[in-house]
């Protein structure tokens, strides 16, 4: 045997085994869309996802290892409950009430100590109490393990929002906008008065502030040891406000009111109508902003209809609309995990896949 065919051996069985190797994980990795199964979705969309989850109470999340839910028939004590990602129905009650998710990390969940009971004028629960975001130290920011075990809290005041960026927490109480290492280190205000819908893009934490002389969506870079904010899509004091948006390739979607969805596009400064139920459906009512959502290059969002419900989608690459669920009953609430639209179901969830709306489960 030459020397040459010695060296070629070794290689040609070396190829052999890498391209083995890549059929199998390949094999693994593609295959049915099942509800059961997390799907693939870039960290940027991945991200504006749970944020929506996030505006929407964090009673549902995802994670990279399942999904964390309030259970729907406990809404008032909150009872949290985990569903792994290989399979829905195999749910494990967590032993803890009274929790909103904000966002779950690979080794970490972080998350807000609180009663929801504000959610029942939306989920049909008949109970005393309520649920005040904002105000009187009830929910203070915590860590804990995956399986909520170890808590560590890391702010005593009162938390509405947070996102994770890299090492850095970023977080909203009543009354001001901060951060801080994500073990809760290194502390600061980056901003005095009432924000809400964090959101990162391209470098900037943006968000919606509400103050009478300059409200409107503002800026602030994320290198900048002087926390400048810098106005985006100012409004007027008569304006109804913004409950939410979300940044797509330098566009601004965002829901005013409780009516229009518009596109704010950053570099023309244009502002265009995309979602006006009052013309596009004739029967239509509002769009209810704790409908409005992103996932993939769509916009889910739900509107009020004289005979029942509707969730749309909306494609924003091109612009066609799309009927995802039609309902009797109207439907206040809905998040998105595993490629899917999860909402209040009797005593339960339900979840619908947005590509296949055929695609249904029980969740809990």
């Amino acid at each position: 045997m030459s020397k040459m065919l010695k060296v070629l051996l070794p290689a040609g069985i070396l190829i052999i085994l890498i391209g083995i190797l890549v059929a199998v994980v390949s094999a693994r990795c593609s295959g049915n869309k099942s509800p059961t199964k997390a799907l693939p979705v870039a960290l940027a969309n991945e991200l504006q996802t749970n944020l929506g989850n996030m505006y929407n109470f964090g009673l549902i999340t995802q994670g990279n290892n399942g999904i964390y839910f309030v259970g729907n028939s406990s809404v008032p004590s909150g009872t949290l409950y985990f569903a792994p990602n290989s399979d829905v129905n195999a749910v494990t009650n967590l032993g803890i009430q009274r929790k909103r998710i904000f966002a779950v990390t690979t080794d970490r969940v972080y998350y807000a100590d609180g009663n929801l009971a504000i959610l029942g004028q939306y989920l049909g629960a008949d109970f005393s109490g309520s649920y005040e975001i904002g105000g009187d130290n009830r929910h203070p920011l915590y860590y804990a393990d995956l399986n909520m075990k170890n808590p560590v809290k890391l702010l005593d005041e009162t938390c509405n929002e947070m996102l994770i960026n890299k090492d850095t927490v970023y977080f909203v109480t009543p009354n001001r906008l901060g951060k801080m290492t994500v073990d809760g280190t290194g502390e600061q205000t980056i901003f005095e008065g009432h924000v809400s819908n964090l959101n990162l893009y391209d470098g900037f934490l943006y968000f919606y502030q509400d103050i009478r002389d300059s409200k409107g969506i503002c800026c602030i870079a994320l290198g900048d040891p002087s926390f400048s904010c810098k106005s985006i899509l100012p409004l007027s004091e008569d304006d109804s406000g913004i409950n939410r948006f979300f940044i797509v390739n330098r566009e601004i979607y965002y829901q005013s009111g409780m009516a229009e969805i518009n596109c704010y596009n950053m570099d023309t400064h244009e502002t265009t109508a995309i979602i006006n139920p009052y013309q596009s459906v004739p029967d239509a009512g509002v769009v209810f902003p704790f409908t409005f959502q992103i996932y993939d290059n769509e916009l889910i969002y739900g509107i009020f209809l004289s005979g029942g419900y509707r969730i749309c989608a909306y494609n924003m690459d091109t612009q066609e609309k799309r009927i995802i669920i039609n309902a009797k009953n109207p439907i206040m609430y809905a998040s998105i995990a595993n490629g899917g639209i999860i909402i209040p179901d009797g005593d339960k969830w339900k979840y619908i896949n947005i590509n296949d709306p055929s695609i249904t489960q029980t969740l809990g």
